[in-house]
């Protein structure tokens, strides 16, 4: 569940760069 969290977290920090 964690795991999954930071994950998540991680692919949208990217998005979010990607974005900008």
């Amino acid at each position: 569940m964690n795991y999954q969290i930071k994950r998540n977290t991680e692919e949208t920090q990217l998005n979010i760069s990607l974005a900008n």
